[in-house]
Parts: structure tokens; sequence; C-alpha cells
């Protein structure tokens, strides 16, 4: 009845719209949620660090990487966002990670390339 709800009243917002800030629409989100209301999040995560240093300047030098390779696949500015971004929105936000799940899936590369939105 819960995901009912939200679905009726909450419009489906791009989060991938480079012109949106993750932090802002989860504060959004968060503000329509009844007391004690769950929010359900699902993304592809992009490599990346809260981190500072050599190390942490390479995670996120590859999760700008991957970002624009999904750009040239896909065909748009949007953009997928590393764990620890998530995770600094969600506390912007004021919302509490009940429970989350990270699993990972390694993609052929011939065959993403080959489901290009371009040409």
């Amino acid at each position: 009845m819960m995901s009912d709800e939200l679905t009726r009243h909450l419009p489906i917002v791009e989060i991938r719209n480079p012109k949106s800030e993750i932090g802002t629409i989860l504060a959004h989100y968060g503000q329509q949620l009844p007391p004690d209301g769950l929010l359900c999040v699902e993304d592809w995560l992009v490599p990346g660090s809260h981190l500072r240093g050599k190390k942490a300047n390479l995670q996120r030098e590859a999760g700008r990487y991957v970002n624009a390779l999904y750009a040239l696949r896909e065909g748009h500015d949007g953009r997928y966002y590393s764990y620890a971004q998530w995770f600094k929105a969600f506390q912007q936000a004021n919302l509490v990670i009940a429970n989350e799940q990270i699993e990972h899936e390694w993609v052929d590369f011939d065959e993403w390339v080959g489901a290009t939105a371009v040409g």
C-alpha cells in the first residue's frame, strides 16, 4: 500500500538530469513521506570516494570515465553517482539508510557497446 501511495502522489524525477542535484531531489521526496515512511532508491553506481589522496582521486576519475562512456553509449548528458555521493546526499536530506544492498554486475564490453543508442 505504501508504494502505491508514493507512486500515485510523487512524480517520477529523472535523477540523472545534469541540472538536478540528488540531495535536493532526496530532500523533496523525504518531505513527501509520511512518518516512518520508506523511500526505495535503485541505481547504478560508479567508482568514487569521499576520501582525499591519490587513490581517491583515481577512483573519482574512474567514475567520470564511466559516466563519459555511458554518455556516449546512451546519448544523454546525465550521470551516475558513486556510493559516496549517494551517502552524502542521503545525509544532507536528513534521510536514514535503513537497508542497503550493493550487487556487482560484470558486463561484457562488446555486448554493452552493441546496445548503444547512438548511431
